[in-house]
């Protein structure tokens, strides 16, 4: 038949890419095609013919002339039919020059110790190669690469068949010391192999994974390690030849306590005739711990030991074990969570910590003079003591604590010295390295020389009892308070039907906007002050000043309760401010009559100089931000006068509305920084005999520790050498509330800040994971630092909990510089190095030795062929037509 043939012809098109041209015809359509191709052709036979006849009669020869062109159209198309009859596809052949399956080999000492799982996975690999010497559809080469301390090619590209034979042989022919296992190395040797030929590479890594050079994660994390597909197959290791087989340490342990350090170790082969020494080093937090002398043994067996480790102080903190033998040390780091008691750190009169629960706080009392480490403690208090009677010295690095360590500050006022004139406790600490750092001033007059950048909020009554003259002496006495205020000031216009135009700067732009809103006041609102009051006391900050402007016909709303300061400004014609129950509440009141506006100084932004500076009678204070544990109303015996500063927390102040602060806290500002906090008076009787005055003086203590939550987790840490595996188990939440859904996190050492990326455990309600990199170090000292934590989602704490942490420096291998010391499969790397590649664990790639190619269809060439055999023919046909 003609088709077939035919549509071989199309095989010499090479249309490049990869495309090549297949014929896929049945019996039937070639037979059909054949009787169509004759018919043409017998056509085309009989045209040239009669042609020839024809001119040869009557004129001698066969003319020349555009009917061959059209005759030849005959033929052709004929020719066409018949390789479209044979349907024709083009397909895409993705397959390579080649296969190459490089198989990388362990023979390390550890992988030799346990005969039978090192048979077991080379029986493996033989078979695996034994079936790709049976694949005749394509071409496979294999390669072999051994590695021990270095790495080696051993054959380069042969048939699989011929790899079995050195494979078995690969530790004679490598000659590899076996001391060291670095499959860093071996990836690279393979990495070059593969680049000799453009084949499709696989790499086949046998191995235990107990690299002694480098972290496996680490590896396979970095960019352009692992370019090939790995498939690494497990070799257990087994028990080490020597060194160090286990240690444990609690991972949490009480301060004090002095638990033991399990440490089982191997001696390695001893010798009949003679003694092999051994002998164990400790050390804690980089700090050597007297041990044993070294020791005498004649056999070989596992040996364990406790060693007795104390741990003082709290945070995270390690211990490091050696062994020690003739010719090899052997170290293991181990690391705890240190729990303890909040540390007290008390200066001065500080008598009132005695009625803090022994369980949760631990008080050490202090001279001034004394050298003490702030790094030990949670909280500094300083007890009615003067700055002028601690050191320079003292004061600056209790400052460099609190703004880099996370420590608490609490500095009590004490009772008034000798008169109200007299200065106060908290004065004494102007101009001091502690100044920027509380919660309050220490000079109450500051704000008189120049005040920071103060905001106002008005609030209006436009009800009908207003009317239009008052809605207008509203708009005057606004304007009038305009005219007090700078351009860095802020002001905001609210009615009592919530209708503001938002903060408004009063520069000349912004009081035109305010002059505008004002103008499109109209009475007819309401007459409930209190949405009016609630949003301004969640809007207003300390040296916020808020005003009230109504004619005191509204609905009665309890005006204190905000701890709020305002100034009334009744609209009336009064002498004095008709509701008694707002005048009472306010901070100052007066009488707004039509058409004047405001006609008296505004005590708020022109405060005479203060010439007391303490009220001696007892007070109870009034709570305007609710802490837990904390009360109002505990009588506290006088307050000292202050200012509270503009990013501080107010807690308790003075009763009336007044605002001067008596208890108040403050976050230092940057990462790592601590809590401020000031008591304005003494910790007196109702505060240390009552049951409410003893849970608000714990209360405030716990708020300044920024590790307040002891319980609250469970830490485990991993040393790996370069870095520490981390898992944080939050511990259920009080009253059975729901735990955190987010856990978040930063590590901060020598002031450098890393973020620690905590991933929640798969199936795990409250566990987090992730990896802390450990500060590299030429020493054995330890590096101090914050982990800081921070929780998120319905159940989670509203502040951070800061932990302390001593880290140990980076060092070259987690379980030791050797490779005697290496046992078991180090799982979690092979599993890295298999996943970041587009590899897989303990599984061998498809016979084809190669990644699989997504599937391209074939592209059928019948269609286009008919058409072009159909122009063919209309070319031939109209020449007829036209007697060429």
């Amino acid at each position: 038949m003609i088709s077939p043939e035919a549509c071989d012809l199309l095989s010499l098109w090479n249309p490049g890419n990869g495309w090549q041209v297949e014929c896929r015809a049945d019996w039937l359509p070639s037979v059909l095609a054949t009787l169509a191709a004759i018919g043409l052709f017998a056509t085309f036979a009989f045209w040239v013919l009669r042609k020839l006849v024809l001119d040869i009669r009557t004129k001698g020869r066969l003319q020349a002339g555009a009917w061959i062109a059209t005759a030849l159209s005959l033929p052709a198309a004929g020719l066409i039919v018949s390789m479209a009859a044979g349907a024709p596809v083009l397909v895409r052949n993705d397959s390579p020059p080649g296969s190459h399956v490089i198989v990388v080999i362990d023979i390390s000492e550890s992988t030799l110790r346990r005969t039978e799982a090192r048979q077991s996975a080379l029986a493996r690999v033989e078979a695996y190669l034994e079936r790709l010497s049976r694949d005749t559809e394509r071409e496979v080469a294999v390669s072999l690469i051994a590695f021990a301390d270095g790495a080696r090619t051993i054959a380069n590209r042969i048939p699989p068949g011929e790899a079995l034979g050195p494979l078995g042989s690969a530790i004679a022919q490598a000659s590899l010391p076996a001391g060291a296992s670095t499959i860093g190395d071996a990836l690279r040797e393979a990495a070059g192999v593969a680049a000799q030929s453009p084949d499709s590479d696989i790499i086949v890594l046998l191995s235990d994974g107990n690299d002694t050079a480098t972290d496996l994660a680490t590896l396979a994390a970095t960019p352009g390690a692992a370019t090939t597909a790995i498939f690494p197959i497990a070799i257990n290791a087994g028990m080490p030849a020597e060194g160090i087989v286990s240690a444990y340490l609690p991972a949490e342990i009480q301060a004090g306590a002095q638990p033991r350090m399990r440490v089982v170790f191997d001696p390695g082969e001893g010798n009949e005739d003679t003694a092999r020494q051994w002998g164990l080093t400790l050390s804690r937090n980089g700090q050597a711990i007297e041990t044993d002398r070294p020791q005498v043994t004649l056999d070989s067996a596992l040996h364990q030991m406790r060693l007795p480790v104390r741990f003082d102080g709290r945070g995270v903190q390690y211990a490091e074990v050696g062994y020690t033998s003739q010719s090899q040390v052997y170290r293991q780091r181990l690391l705890t969570l240190v729990k303890s008691p909040l540390r007290i750190l008390a200066y001065g009169e500080a008598g009132f910590l005695d009625v803090l629960p022994k369980d949760r706080f631990d008080v050490t009392r202090s001279s001034p003079g004394a050298e003490v480490d702030f790094h030990d403690f949670d909280v500094v208090v300083l007890g009615e003591i003067d700055a002028k009677q601690l050191p320079a010295t003292t004061l600056e690095r209790m400052a460099s604590g609190i703004g880099s360590s996370g420590l608490g500050l609490l500095l009590v006022n004490g009772p008034m010295r000798g008169s109200a004139e007299e200065p106060t406790v908290v004065q004494s600490y102007k101009d001091t390295s502690l100044d920027d750092l509380l919660p309050v001033s220490a000079d109450p007059r500051f704000l008189i020389d120049e005040p920071p950048p103060r905001d106002v909020i008005v609030m209006v009554d436009t009800s009908g009892s207003m009317g239009s003259s008052g809605v207008e002496a509203a708009r005057q006495a606004i304007t009038n308070i305009i005219g007090y205020m700078r351009p860095v000031d802020r002001i905001q216009v609210i009615t009592f039907d919530l209708n503001s135009p938002g903060w408004i700067h009063t520069d000349a732009t912004g009081k035109a906007r305010v002059s505008q809103f004002l103008g499109s006041l109209g009475v007819g609102g309401r007459s409930d002050a209190s949405s009016a009051f609630e949003q301004a006391a969640r809007q207003a900050r300390n040296y916020t000043a808020v005003f009230l402007i109504t004619d005191g016909d509204i609905v009665d709303y309890d005006y204190a309760k905000d701890g709020m300061s305002f100034i009334y400004l009744e609209y009336g014609s009064a002498s004095s401010p008709a509701n008694a129950q707002i005048a009472s509440a306010a901070l100052q009141s007066e009488m707004l009559n039509p058409h004047r506006g405001i006609q008296y100084k505004l005590e708020f932004f022109e405060p005479e100089e203060r010439t007391e500076y303490f009220l001696p009678d007892p007070i109870q204070p009034l709570l305007v931000k609710p802490l837990d544990g904390i009360a109002e109303g505990i009588e506290t015996p006088g307050v000292a006068l202050s200012y509270a500063r503009i990013d501080a927390d107010r807690v308790l102040i003075r009763n009336k509305g007044a605002g001067e602060p008596v208890l108040a806290f403050r976050d230092a500002g940057s990462t790592g920084g601590g809590r401020t906090g000031a008591f304005l008076s003494r910790f007196g009787p109702a505060w240390t005999g009552t049951e409410a005055g003893r849970s608000a003086l714990e209360a405030t203590v716990a708020h300044l520790a920024r590790w307040s939550k002891r319980d609250r987790y469970d830490i485990r840490l991993e040393d790996l050498g370069t870095s520490l595996a981390v898992s944080i188990t939050i511990l259920d939440g009080d009253n059975g509330a729901s735990l955190p859904e987010t856990l978040s996190g930063t590590v901060s050492v020598h002031n450098a800040v890393q973020n620690l990326a905590l991933t929640r455990a798969p199936g795990r309600t409250g566990v987090f994971r992730g990896r802390i990199d450990l500060p590299s170090s030429e020493g054995p000292a330890p590096h101090p630092g914050l982990l800081t934590l921070q929780e998120g989602g319905s159940g989670a704490l509203p502040d951070k909990q800061m932990i302390p942490v001593l880290l140990p420096g980076a060092s070259r291998s987690a379980t030791g510089l050797h490779e005697a010391a290496s046992s078991g499969i180090n799982t979690a790397g092979l599993m890295a190095l298999a996943a970041n590649s587009g590899g897989a664990y303990d599984a061998l790639p498809d016979t084809e030795a190669r990644r699989l190619a997504a599937e391209v269809p074939p592209r059928p060439l019948h269609l286009p062929l008919l058409a072009l055999a159909g122009v063919f023919f209309a070319v031939a046909m109209l020449g007829k037509e036209l007697k060429l």
